[in-house]
Parts: C-alpha cells; structure tokens; sequence
C-alpha cells in the first residue's frame, strides 16, 4: 500500500475535516503471476456521488471524416490505475 500511496494511485482523505461527502471502498492488494502486486478497488460506492451523463461514442472513421479531428494514444500497462 506504501508504494501505491507514494505513487498518488491512492490517497489518505478525512471527510470529517474536509467537510465534503465521502465513499468508503473496498480495497486490497492480489499478487499477479510475475510476482508484483496489483491494486484492487471496488469504487461502487462513490456511484452515488456520480452523475448520469448520456453520450454516443462515435465510430473512428466518422470521427476522422472531419477535419482537424483529434487523435488520442492510451498507454493502458496501468489503466487499471485510472479511476
């Protein structure tokens, strides 16, 4: 968990002293088959606290057909990080 925390995919929060609503999520740590650990988080909770937002996900050639169209590169070794 140290090395997670230093390297901000988690933080230490007090939603008494921030006076802001707060989720508790379940947490733990799985070895992986290569030896290292991985972070496992359960954020159902904070759903609460999200918004609907409704939105359609454009096709890659309509969104090409444009011009000066966006391209975007994901570098997904730690997506699972991204919460």
């Amino acid at each position: 968990m140290e090395a997670y925390l230093k390297a901000g995919f988690v933080e230490l929060y007090d939603s008494k002293r921030l006076g802001v609503p707060a989720a508790m999520n379940h947490v733990h740590v799985i070895a992986k088959s290569n030896g290292s650990a991985r972070l496992i988080a359960d954020v159902r909770a904070g759903n609460m606290f999200m918004e609907t937002v409704q939105f359609t996900v454009p096709n890659i050639n309509s969104v090409l057909a444009r011009p000066a169209s966006w391209a975007v590169k994901f570098d997904l070794s730690n997506a699972f990080m991204h919460f």
